[in-house]
């Protein structure tokens, strides 16, 4: 008997909320994309690298600031007026006291970092966190009662602000300074729509707090330990190798992680309240666990695999010549960009368990794994050091949090090989037909040579992992897993589009 990802009114519910989110996400995705390509066409690493450190400095900072209270609110079944408004007033709070320390640190920052242009760069973002700390939290309801396309109009609103933006300040500036202001303007727009989309208006109280700082709290631990696990790249390569290869690692990262950061993450959006409602029903929960991780390693690991193998050809195409050493840093960054996108999942699990705990004890077997691979690797060989480090980590930790989530909701190393073995065993044959595909030196390519060999890698690529993927699911008598789940979401979001079109 099939078995939805849910069953009841949250299913077409969950279903079409993740479809919307997914589908709009590539949009804003693609807007991404173009923006990093002009970017790095009118900019250099040098400037990428400076924006870089200083968000470093800012993530420092956030460790001790940075907070969950929008998740505490939605893991909490009935929350009141107070809860609302105590979330908001401990956001400002903690958002004033990072901007005075991101401030303070800006001089020693420099020193640390040597690099005199990050004193101006920290006073001004400074201001981040002050514009990021006065949003409308009644905007939590979005999510908390999947109200998905407000949530994404709210989102989107930050991405279309930086780049209307920073975008035309790059081709004025042609500096760092374009960065700077479209992030503060990114910001700004996210603070006024929030307000826009929701009547709700917040005061100040402190009533709740006790309630909501004892579900917060080991999410702020974890935060710090992220930090480490996200920002220690930057932080060794800024210091032994200077601000050029911190960019050269940042725009190859955010590249590189596109699947992760675009498709699973708005996925993990959308079923952190559903898992909320469901949190005591076992049975559906672990359904709906291996489902969702198994649509997501669905799309991420051939989008993650497929990256690595056009970065030769995409990198010196949509980025230019002066960024041809970021395609091994790519290739490397994607196949774990794709493994991290699959255990994505278990963090909105794990808050909708109210298991914050489990997550910081995860959060440090990850900093005790990347530490010294970090400072050894990038010691010994530099920038692709790094990433190395980045993809080793990764798969050790991955796998760790995956079977540990799964013996958590009683699923067997059974459960979650099928959520992945045909998407793994495609991949290898996607690979093994599209590398012979690469001819030449990418760097003494033509454009259009390029543009042509990227085209056909893609499209067979594309064509030879649905081929096997479908041949290997009906070979298994077509079961009720990642595959039918995609017919869900695609099927749903064609609907919610033919709907909205007439």
């Amino acid at each position: 008997m099939k078995q939805p990802l849910v069953t009841g009114e949250l299913a077409p519910r969950i279903v079409s909320g993740a479809s919307l989110m997914v589908l709009l996400r590539l949009a804003t995705a693609l807007l991404g994309v173009v923006s990093t390509v002009i970017l790095a066409r009118l900019l250099s690493p040098q400037d990428f690298g400076i924006v870089a450190m200083a968000t470093t400095v800012i993530a420092f900072i956030e460790v001790f600031t940075m907070n969950s209270f929008s998740s505490a609110i939605i893991q909490n079944p009935a929350p009141n007026r107070d809860d609302y408004d105590t979330a908001w007033t401990m956001e400002v709070l903690l958002g004033a006291s990072a901007a005075i320390a991101i401030a303070a640190l800006a001089v020693p920052a420099s020193i640390y970092f040597r690099d005199d242009q990050l004193v101006a760069t920290l006073l001004v973002l400074a201001l981040y966190p002050l514009l990021d700390c006065v949003y409308n939290v009644g905007c939590i309801d979005f999510r908390k009662h999947m109200e998905f396309h407000k949530d994404f109009a709210l989102q989107a609103s930050r991405k279309l602000s930086g780049f209307a933006v920073c975008i035309p300040l790059a081709f004025v500036l042609r500096d760092h300074w374009a960065l700077v202001f479209g992030m503060l303007a990114g910001r700004f727009g996210y603070l006024v729509a929030s307000y826009l989309l929701h009547p709700f208006r917040p005061r100040w109280s402190l009533g709740a707090r006790v309630r909501i700082w004892r579900f917060s709290r080991w999410i702020m631990i974890s935060n710090g330990l992220e930090f480490l696990n996200t920002r220690l790249s930057h932080l060794v390569l800024g210091r032994l190798s200077g601000a050029g290869h911190v960019g050269l690692y940042s725009v190859s990262l955010g590249l590189a992680t596109i699947p992760a950061s675009e498709f699973a993450l708005p996925i993990n959006r959308v079923v952190f309240p559903g898992y909320s409602r469901l949190q005591h029903d076992a049975n559906r929960i672990r359904q709906g666990y291996l489902k969702v991780s198994a649509v997501v390693a669905l799309v991420t690991i051939p989008a993650g695999v497929g990256i690595a193998i056009v970065a030769p050809a995409l990198v010196p195409l949509a980025l230019g010549t002066g960024w041809t050493t970021a395609s091994p840093l790519i290739q490397i960054l994607a196949l774990g960009g794709a493994v991290s996108a699959v255990q994505a999942n278990v963090e909105s699990l794990y808050f909708a368990k109210n298991l914050t705990r489990m997550r910081a004890q995860m959060a440090a077997l990850q900093v005790g794994v990347t530490l010294p691979l970090m400072i050894w690797l990038v010691s010994s060989h530099g920038v692709i050091g790094a990433a190395w480090a980045f993809l080793a980590t990764t798969l050790v930790t991955s796998a760790y949090n995956v079977f540990r989530a799964a013996a958590l909701l009683g699923a067997s190393g059974d459960d979650i090989l099928q959520t992945v073995w045909r998407p793994v065993l495609a991949c290898l044959v996607m690979a093994l037909v599209t590398l012979p595909l690469s001819v030449g030196d990418p760097e003494s390519l033509a454009p259009s040579r390029l543009a042509a060999q990227l085209l056909l890698q893609a499209l067979t690529g594309a064509l030879v992992y649905t081929l096997v993927v479908v041949a290997l699911w009906r070979l298994s008598g077509r079961p009720n897993g990642a595959e039918r789940f995609a017919l869900d979401l695609a099927g749903c979001g064609w609907r919610r589009i033919a709907a909205r079109s007439r």
